[in-house]
C-alpha cells in the first residue's frame, strides 16, 4: 500500500504544464562576423486589447519573482496570435485572476519589413532619432560601411555624427571670389576619383575675369583634397597645382603663368550626400600691366579669395 502511494505521488509530482517561445539567432558556441542589417516596421492589424491568463501559475508569494517572465510569455503569445514579429506602444498590466496570475495587453502588432543593408538617408534617420541601442545595432569595435562607433560629438546644439564615404567618382564646382584691386571671379570645374574618406585626387579647368584689367584667364589643374576628420561638418585642406592660360592676344610675354593655389576650409555633408565646400584660397593669379617700357605683359601675383563650392 505505501509503495503504490509512492508511485501514485511520483506520478502526480512528474505531471507539469510547460509552455514556451523563443528564438534562436546562432548555435551554441558560434562565432561570426556581419555587416549590419535595417529593416522598416510596420503596423500589421489593429489596436487591441487582450488578456493571457496563465493558469499554470497559481497566484503564491514565491511566484512574484517571474512577473517580468510572465510579461515577455504573453506578448509572444500574442504576436504568434496576431501573425505579428512583436506588439509595439504596448501597455501591460499583471493581476491575480480567479487564483492565477493574468497579463493584459494593450497595443499594435508589427512586422519587419525591407530587410536591407543601412543607406545614408538611414544613418541619418537613426542619428536624428538617437534610437536605443544604436551603438549596439552596429557594433561598437569594428566598422561597416556608414558608421564605425556610436559617438556623437555636440557644438552648441548640433550634433555631428561620424559617416563614411565609398570610394569612387566625384565633381566638384567652385566659385571664387577675389575681392583685391577690383572683383575678380573664378568659376572652376572638377572631376577625380574619392580614394578614402579622407582623400580626393582629379583634375579640373575653368575660366577667370579680373576687372583690374579687364582679362580673362583659364585655370587648368591638378586638385587634391585632403578630409581631416569624417564628420558632418569637417576642416579639410586643398592643393592646386598647374597653369594659367591668358586669352589675351596682346601680350609682350608669355601667356602661360603656373598656378599654385592652398585652400583650407570646411566641408559640411548634406542629407541628400552632397556636400557644400567653404575654402578661402591663397595662390598666383595673374596680372597683366605695362611696364612703363609700352611693353603689355602678364605676370604672377599672390592674392587671396573665398570659394563656395559642391561636392556630387
Amino acid at each position: 500500500m505505501a509503495a503504490a502511494l509512492m508511485i501514485a505521488s511520483a506520478a502526480l509530482a512528474q505531471n507539469i504544464h510547460y509552455e514556451g517561445n523563443s528564438v534562436t539567432v546562432l548555435e551554441p558556441g558560434a562565432n561570426i562576423s556581419t555587416s549590419p542589417i535595417i529593416a522598416d516596421q510596420k503596423i500589421c492589424g489593429e489596436r487591441f486589447t487582450e488578456t493571457v491568463v496563465l493558469d499554470q501559475f497559481p497566484a503564491i508569494r514565491k511566484n512574484l519573482r517571474y512577473v517580468d517572465d510572465f510579461q515577455v510569455l504573453a506578448l509572444a503569445k500574442l504576436a504568434k496570435e496576431h501573425n505579428a514579429d512583436f506588439i509595439i506602444t504596448t501597455q501591460v498590466n499583471v493581476c491575480t485572476q480567479d487564483g492565477c496570475f493574468a497579463v493584459t495587453v494593450t497595443g499594435y502588432p508589427a512586422r519587419y519589413e525591407n530587410f536591407r543593408q543601412p543607406t545614408d538617408e538611414d544613418m541619418n534617420m537613426l542619428w536624428k532619432a538617437k534610437a536605443p541601442g544604436y551603438g549596439y545595432m552596429f557594433g561598437q569595435d569594428g566598422e561597416d560601411a556608414y558608421t564605425s562607433r556610436s559617438r556623437s560629438l555636440y557644438a552648441g546644439l548640433l550634433e555631428i555624427p561620424y559617416f563614411n564615404v565609398k570610394p569612387g567618382f566625384q565633381q566638384m564646382l567652385d566659385l571664387t571670389f577675389v575681392p583685391t584691386d577690383d572683383l575678380a571671379f573664378e568659376l572652376e570645374y572638377s572631376a577625380g576619383y574619392r580614394f578614402t574618406n579622407s582623400f580626393f585626387l582629379g583634375a579640373g579647368a575653368g575660366v577667370a575675369y579680373s576687372d583690374w584689367n579687364e582679362s580673362a584667364y583659364i585655370p587648368v589643374f591638378v586638385n587634391s583634397t585632403f578630409y581631416l576628420t569624417r564628420r558632418r561638418v569637417a576642416p579639410t585642406l586643398g592643393f592646386r597645382l598647374g597653369i594659367n592660360a591668358s586669352l589675351a592676344n596682346d601680350l609682350d610675354n608669355s601667356p602661360i603663368t603656373a598656378l599654385v593655389d592652398f585652400r583650407p576650409g570646411i566641408r559640411i555633408h548634406t542629407n541628400s550626400g552632397k556636400d557644400i565646400n567653404v575654402t578661402l584660397s591663397l595662390g598666383s593669379r595673374p596680372d597683366i600691366y605695362n611696364n612703363g617700357l609700352g611693353d603689355k605683359q602678364m605676370d604672377t601675383f599672390i592674392k587671396g579669395g573665398l570659394s563656395v563650392g559642391f561636392t556630387f
